[in-house]
């Protein structure tokens, strides 16, 4: 449940991970465009090789930082994002029980840390667009 794609050495094509995403491609596709079009980012297809976070995705980058990645996961993906403890608080506060427990279990760094939000239906789709508005402001 849940697989990544992990053959870091077989790089896909966008419609590949659409494909894997399978049953959320819609959701997959509403973030791309918000990602694009509100959050103005850029973003680049790559292999994420971070222990906690491994796999094909999407990053992106806003005014020349790396702030996120989607993973493609087999009938989902997971926004991984970088916020600082301020973020986490403030976004901690607008955002369902879900989105709350992803919060508390963010991979501690320095002044914040990396959170792992899985999407599964819209409303998780609409909390982790809130945590990257409060991302990107």
């Amino acid at each position: 449940m849940y697989e990544r794609m992990l053959d870091k050495n077989s790089m896909p094509t966008i419609e590949d991970l659409i494909s894997h995403i399978g049953v959320c491609k819609g959701l997959f596709e509403h973030i791309d465009l918000f990602i694009t079009n509100e959050l103005n980012a850029e973003k680049k297809l790559g292999f994420s090789s971070d222990s906690n976070a491994r796999g094909w995705g999407v990053g992106f980058k806003s005014k020349s930082k790396f702030f996120g990645t989607i993973i493609a996961e087999k009938d989902a993906f997971t926004v991984v994002m970088r916020l600082t403890d301020d973020q986490i608080k403030k976004a901690y506060e607008e955002v369902l029980p879900y989105a709350q427990e992803c919060l508390n279990n963010y991979h501690r760094t320095s002044n914040g840390g990396w959170v792992q939000y899985r999407v599964l239906n819209t409303e998780q789709l609409d909390d982790v667009k809130k945590i990257l508005r409060i991302r990107n402001i």
